[in-house]
């Protein structure tokens, strides 16, 4: 309750915003935010029926989302600029935007949802935090092999788009 209306709900709210702009450039920010909002919360209202829109159609929506830009991207990547700064300045670029850290705070609020998946057909802790473990491997391996693709795709593209702004990035 205290990261979602605070911080991730608002930020959320006008990355999409911001996203749709470039195809509606006359769209306002309260009347979109207001219509996802209530989107979203029809959507959600029912637990039984997020858990089964995130795993029947976001998921693979996602999933082919992210395997076309690889695949796309890739295919067609310009050469690599090179970088201005250090690594360390990057690094606390994207600590001070914010990107790449709500995904740390969400894996903590996540795991409330995911335990008791996982703890089905068994009640002793070992098992469970054997599950745990897998589960979180699997995840993180994956979540760190998407950044690593993504990362290496704008460092090809990110000429193309210099001094745009970071929501149009």
């Amino acid at each position: 309750m205290s990261q979602g209306p605070a911080g991730s709900i608002p930020r959320l709210v006008t990355l999409m915003h911001a996203t749709i702009k470039s195809y509606l450039p006359n769209l306002p920010l309260l009347p979109f935010s207001i219509a996802i909002c209530a989107l979203v919360f029809f959507l959600c209202r029912k637990p039984g029926r997020i858990i089964h829109l995130l795993g029947v159609i976001l998921t693979p929506a996602l999933l082919l989302t992210l395997a076309v830009l690889v695949a796309l991207g890739v295919a067609w990547a310009p050469e690599t600029a090179t970088a201005v700064h250090g690594g360390t300045y990057y690094f606390g670029q994207g600590l001070k935007l914010g990107y790449q850290t709500t995904d740390l705070i969400a894996a903590l609020l996540f795991a409330t949802v995911v335990l008791p998946h996982l703890s089905q057909g068994t009640s002793d802790p070992k098992e469970i935090r054997r599950r745990m473990t897998y589960a979180s491997l699997i995840a993180s391996a994956l979540l760190m092999v998407v950044y690593i693709v993504l990362c290496w795709i704008s460092a090809h593209y990110s000429p193309m788009f210099a001094g745009a702004p970071p929501e149009e990035l």
